[in-house]
């Protein structure tokens, strides 16, 4: 589930405080569940079970803070062609893809 707007995140972790499940928590871009390829965005993880004074929702990765200072390489357009030649080239050349969602890959995976 991702969210754009900070307060998103409190109203959507009281709903699946009340209606549990497996669940991801993600800052979208756009309100699109996108990762970021420039930084990692904070990553609660709900799917623990609730119990009082336990941390809710439970921050599976933090988000990196800072100005910028270390570019990825992405394509030179937007358009879906470019886009589909990207993932392909990535899909060959794991290097490729950007350390951001190399580690939002990695975060996720490390899940109960």
């Amino acid at each position: 589930m991702s969210y754009t707007h900070p307060e998103y995140r409190l109203s959507l972790s009281s709903f699946f405080r009340l209606r549990p499940a497996s669940a991801l928590l993600a800052r979208g871009t756009e309100g699109e569940a996108v990762a970021d390829a420039r930084r990692l965005h904070r990553i609660d993880w709900m799917g623990d079970a609730v119990t009082e004074g336990a941390e809710w929702p439970r921050a599976a990765a933090e988000a990196e803070e800072g100005t910028l200072t270390d570019l990825p390489e992405l394509p030179s357009g937007e358009d879906a062609r470019a886009t589909a030649a990207f993932i392909r080239a990535a899909l060959e050349d794991p290097a490729l893809v950007p350390k951001a969602i190399r580690r939002q890959v990695d975060v996720i995976a490390a899940l109960p």
